[in-house]
């Protein structure tokens, strides 16, 4: 389509487009738009397709200019794109051209302007990759850290066992025991006392854990199986949900059951009952199990040092519609998570509106740091190969206990699922590119 362009440059990564079609390409195009609607045009009193012109105007000339000047602009704007050698990351804001913004802008009788202003990718020039400079943590295993794995074993592996009936008589709730409770809550209001979605339900409750909110579990202390109790309680004012911050409560609490944790002592019987040959042998992975936490961790720690220096030393400017893109991506995951969790959702939509700023000041990052990467990849020759697929085929594996088949078949047939693998793979593959010249 015959077009005349302009482009302005609002910022370094906003572009305006003004473009301008003859008042001759429209009307031909509207003249074309009118024969063909003449053709297939059923009106009283008119044989299909010898309907006047004049006719066909009247009952669709209005919608005709309206698909018209749509079509224009897509095509028009399109082509613009293209011949600019534009990149847009963000769907464009059609208007009238500044001048016409007051006048019929619709118009057959004269040159069509509008405007198309949209954010593109930004141009990255790379300053400084190759001179970043990390240390690796020291790794350090101490028998604390041992112990806290073994015990953690342990813990996994505990009984969880009713109090005797006979027990149960005289026996009164302390710290330490797990009370299996039902329970009923309500807020304070105006009007008095209200029930809000999610202050009520069935918990198991480890009383002095701190799962509950501050003084919840210190009731339970004192009750006895079957026994029931109403008290007032706070909110804490800096409480997730904004609706309770800072609100008095009321809650009527029954224990159904108290229960009592038996861990198993560390032996050889256990350890074989957990999947290890003896003792000595449950000890010596956890020490592996330890060190290889350590190891991950000092190499998750220079990675992200890798990044915040690689994102300091590159300074650019970021397209808002990256960012709102990512943190939207970055919101929904942390909404799903809690909904899994239990989590009301007047809860879930405090929570994220709370964490407004942390999820921007990350997408951000995250935006920044995989632009660089993709741009230092490019420019080291770094590739996925199917060495590398393979790897995280047995990666995927060892991790989630599924068969090795049906991990790569879901990949190979999958082919979103498989470019996002490959994404992610060349990200890691870059990092530890950069983490290996900043040892060195």
């Amino acid at each position: 389509m015959e077009s005349n362009v302009q482009i302005e440059k609002p910022n370094a990564t906003t572009r305006k487009l003004i473009v301008t079609v003859p008042v001759g390409t429209l009307k031909l195009k509207y003249d074309q738009a009118l024969v063909a609607q003449q053709k297939k045009a059923k009106l009283k009193g008119f044989r299909q397709g010898h309907a006047p012109i004049g006719i066909i105007q009247k009952y669709y000339g209005e919608d005709i200019k309206q698909r018209l000047f749509s079509n224009v602009i897509d095509e028009s704007y399109q082509k613009a794109v293209i011949d600019q050698k534009l990149t847009p990351v963000s769907r464009p804001q059609i208007g009238p051209a500044e001048k016409d913004k007051t006048e019929d802008w619709l118009s057959l009788e004269r040159d069509f302007k509008f405007e198309a202003t949209f954010e593109i990718m930004p141009e990255i020039e790379l300053k400084q990759y190759k001179d970043l400079s990390v240390k690796k943590p020291k790794i350090k295993v101490t028998k604390k850290e041992i112990d806290g794995l073994l015990n953690n074993l342990r813990d996994a592996h505990a009984e969880m066992n009713p109090i005797s009936e006979d027990e149960a008589k005289q026996y009164q709730v302390k710290k330490g025991d797990f009370v299996d409770t039902a329970f009923k809550g309500k807020l304070e209001a105006e009007s008095g006392w209200e029930e809000k979605e999610g202050m009520s339900g069935s918990q198991v409750i480890e009383v002095g854990s701190g799962q509950m909110i501050p003084g919840f579990e210190d009731q339970l202390i004192g009750m006895k199986r079957g026994e029931s109790k109403t008290f007032e309680i706070e909110f804490p004012k800096d409480y997730g949900a904004e609706d309770f911050q800072g609100k008095k409560a009321q809650f009527e609490v029954t224990a159904n059951e108290i229960k009592h944790k038996k861990i198993p002592e560390l032996s050889d019987d256990f350890a074989k009952e957990a999947g290890y040959e003896s003792q000595k042998d449950l000890e010596s992975k956890a020490e592996e199990a330890v060190k290889k936490n350590q190891e991950d961790q000092a190499q998750r720690t220079m990675q992200e040092e890798v990044i915040d220096q690689l994102i300091k030393k590159n300074p650019f400017d970021v397209p808002h519609a990256l960012i709102h893109s990512q943190m939207q991506s970055l919101m929904n995951e942390f909404g799903q998570n809690l909904k899994r969790q239990g989590l009301p959702e007047d809860r879930i939509e405090s929570a994220l509106k709370q964490n407004q700023k942390d999820f921007h000041d990350r997408a951000e990052r995250q935006v920044k740091a995989g632009l660089l990467l993709d741009r230092i990849a490019k420019a080291e020759g770094l590739t996925v190969g199917k060495e590398d697929f393979e790897k995280e085929y047995d990666r995927v594996t060892q991790g989630t206990q599924m068969k090795r088949e049906d991990v790569v078949n879901y990949y190979q047939n999958n082919q979103k699922a498989k470019e996002n693998l490959e994404f992610r793979l060349l990200e890691l593959k870059t990092i530890e590119y950069l983490v290996k010249q900043a040892q060195s």
